[in-house]
């Protein structure tokens, strides 16, 4: 009988042991998984609020890039020289890629001139 008891207590034991170590394994299963979702929760809100700066900025670029349109416009409706001369100050020119690999230049040019003649690349004038 002592040895069925002994039997009996050693598998106690061992149930016991496996019962903590399960436990055990719960408990740090459940604190990587909070982590990992603590983790990618940051990580969501960090990705909505950097969307959401990048949509504040580009719609300001669009209200203020609206206003500028409507501002020239009513000065070329007005009929403002000033504003002529500055907007018409700078000109794009295509030229022969010669002396350039690209074949652009940017190149001021007066305004009276620009709008009495056509633009031509400098080997036909």
């Amino acid at each position: 009988m002592d040895d069925q008891k002994r039997a009996q207590e050693m598998f106690g034991q061992l149930t016991g042991k496996a019962v903590e170590t399960m436990t055990v394994w719960a408990d740090a299963n459940q604190r990587v998984l909070r982590e990992l979702v603590e983790l990618s929760t940051a990580t969501a809100k960090e990705g909505v609020r950097l969307c959401g700066e990048l949509q504040q900025g580009a719609l300001e670029t669009l209200r203020s890039s609206q206003s500028a349109a409507a501002h020239w416009q009513s000065a070329w409706a007005n009929g403002s020289t000033a504003s002529r001369r500055r907007s018409s100050s700078w000109k794009v020119r295509l030229k022969p890629s010669r002396a350039r690999p690209s074949g652009f230049s940017l190149r001021r040019s007066r305004p009276a001139r620009v709008s009495r003649r056509p633009i031509l690349p400098s080997s036909r004038r």
